[in-house]
Formats: structure tokens, C-alpha cells, sequence
């Protein structure tokens, strides 16, 4: 979001012109599935020290952590100004990413944003994916989500063994 739109966008949310906020930003540097294996690459991050990105990384590394942590600080200051002016937002990202532990993120849940959790299997999709919606005002959301009951890998909505994700962000 450059921030020409960002700026047009707040001005929006404070006219009232924003009645509803929808908002994700990318889940690749804050992924766990970079893993220390032998085979793929190693983690940008972990959830400690390195929750903001970890020492030694490569420079194109290096990059994907500093871009992760861009879009993460512009989303939660569109959320917070959202929260401030009471607009409705929910924030997507997989359950398992590391941005839910960053304080920035815990302050929307200290101030009355839940999560809510949702499966991509029961709108269609071939995987499970796991994925947290964190939303403020949004009371009639957890009505519309579906979660997958089935068990050791096969879908409670079709019967099939979900599409495992796996990969490399190169």
C-alpha cells in the first residue's frame, strides 16, 4: 500500500467513509515452515529474540524480513486507527504465523480484538490451512466460519485427504 493510498485511506476511515476494514498482509517472512533442516531453508525468525528477524541472514533474506515487518507495522497502524474510531476490522493471516505473537498484534487483543479461527478445506479448497481472522466489532463472523472436524488428514466436508502445502519462497 504506498502511501498516497494509505494517506487517502485514513482520510477515508476519519470522513466516515469506511464502514469496514478487510486486511491481510503477506505470510512469507513470518511463516514457520522454513524449518532448520537439511534440505530448504532456514528460518527468518523465531519466537523470541528474533520475533523481528533473526542475525546473519542472507541480504535477500534480510530483505523478506524487512518487508514482512513493512507491511505488518502499516496493517496494525490501519488496524489501531480502525480500533479508534470504532470502524469493524478483521486481520487474516495462517494460525501458525509468528506476527500473532508480536506485541503490536497482542495490543489489538488486549483492547477487545478476538480471534477466530477458520479451514480453507470447507470453502472448496483441496487444503486444511488453518488460518486466523483477528477482528474487532465483527461479532457475527464466528456464525459464517467453518472449521474441519476430520481426522489424520481427511476432510470433514469432502471425504478426501487434505492437499498437504509445502514448498520453498525463494
Amino acid at each position: 500500500l504506498s502511501l498516497r493510498n494509505r494517506k487517502r485511506l485514513l482520510r477515508d476511515m476519519r470522513r466516515g467513509v469506511v464502514l469496514f476494514l478487510w486486511m491481510g498482509f503477506p505470510c512469507t517472512s513470518w511463516s514457520r515452515a522454513r524449518r532448520l533442516t537439511r534440505t530448504g531453508p532456514g528460518p527468518l525468525r523465531d519466537d523470541h529474540e528474533g520475533l523481528w528477524g533473526l542475525e546473519g541472514l542472507s541480504a535477500k533474506d534480510q530483505q523478506k524480513v524487512v518487508l514482512g515487518n513493512r507491511l505488518l507495522r502499516i496493517t496494525i497502524g490501519l488496524a489501531r486507527e480502525a480500533l479508534r474510531l470504532q470502524i469493524p476490522f478483521v486481520l487474516e493471516n495462517p494460525k501458525t504465523s509468528r506476527a500473532w505473537l508480536t506485541s503490536p498484534l497482542q495490543y489489538l487483543v488486549r483492547h477487545g480484538a478476538e480471534f477466530y479461527e477458520v479451514h480453507y478445506c470447507q470453502y472448496g479448497e483441496p487444503w486444511r490451512k488453518a488460518t486466523y481472522l483477528l477482528s474487532h466489532r465483527c461479532p457475527m463472523l464466528q456464525s459464517v466460519l467453518k472449521t474441519c472436524s476430520g481426522n489424520t488428514g481427511i476432510c470433514s466436508a469432502t471425504g478426501f485427504k487434505h492437499l498437504r502445502l509445502s514448498g520453498t519462497d525463494e
